[in-house]
């Protein structure tokens, strides 16, 4: 028996024009302190349905951010999360001098090609990704896929900047090696204390904590359900 799902309606927004301080970042490698053309890729994903539900340890990201351009897919009644409409992670900003990657939307992409193919003095590469959602494409996790301009041949990623990604993307695979390290930053890693959630997520129940010594601050995990968060991520970027 076959059920027919209607398609979801919704008013996409519009592509005004390429953010001041993204340009900036294309050209010089460096964010705008305080800037609201981007934010910390784990802050985007506290906001979505499913990180509100499952809770999402903002501090435990490192240094990389998503353009409000790549966030703002269409509109939503009182900016209520809908994760049916996000976007596929495909365009990376990747400043070498100052570590820290920016995920961009096609549109920015389209805009900053041009640019950053033509800079005498590269001061950020533009990297092709997307998340293995089968063994062919783990190709991707390496970055080195396409790169305008070309990367240095020795170049490789951080592990964070692939952790991160693969986390926010909605990744199933992943290479061998990374089985270790993802297992104890999305279980037992984070140094995020009881107290600082509740600062930051007053709206979250904390029932699950994480035992710690005593004279220790009890710590909490990288996420409440690390796997269901996880596998909900996939779940939206294969619907998506």
């Amino acid at each position: 028996m076959q059920e027919v799902q209607k398609p979801l309606h919704a008013r996409p927004k519009q592509h005004d024009q390429l953010r001041r301080e993204v340009l900036s970042f294309a050209e010089n490698g460096r964010l705008t302190a305080g800037s609201l053309a981007y934010k910390p890729v784990f802050k985007v994903m506290q906001r979505t349905a499913c990180g509100i539900k499952h809770g999402v340890n903002v501090k435990a990201g490192g240094a990389l951010y998503v353009s409000t351009d790549f966030v703002g897919t269409v509109w939503l009644p009182q900016d209520k999360p809908d994760d049916r409409y996000e976007r596929a992670v495909n365009w990376i900003l990747w400043s070498p001098t100052a570590e820290t990657a920016l995920i961009i939307s096609p549109f920015e992409a389209e805009e900053l090609v041009g640019r950053v193919r033509a800079a005498k003095v590269p001061r950020t590469h533009l990297l092709v990704y997307a998340a293995a959602t089968t063994r062919k494409m783990l190709c991707f996790d390496d970055l080195k896929f396409y790169a305008v301009p070309s990367l240095p041949a020795s170049w490789t990623p951080p592990k964070w900047l692939t952790r991160d990604l693969g986390i926010f993307a909605g990744r199933l695979y992943f290479q061998h090696e990374a089985h270790e390290e993802m297992s104890d930053y999305l279980l037992s890693r984070s140094t995020w204390t009881i107290q600082d959630a509740k600062k930051k997520l007053p709206q979250l129940e904390h029932k699950e904590e994480t035992a710690a010594p005593t004279g220790q601050p009890t710590i909490l995990r990288f996420t409440k359900e690390p796997s269901r968060l996880h596998a909900r991520l996939a779940d939206g970027q294969m619907e998506g």
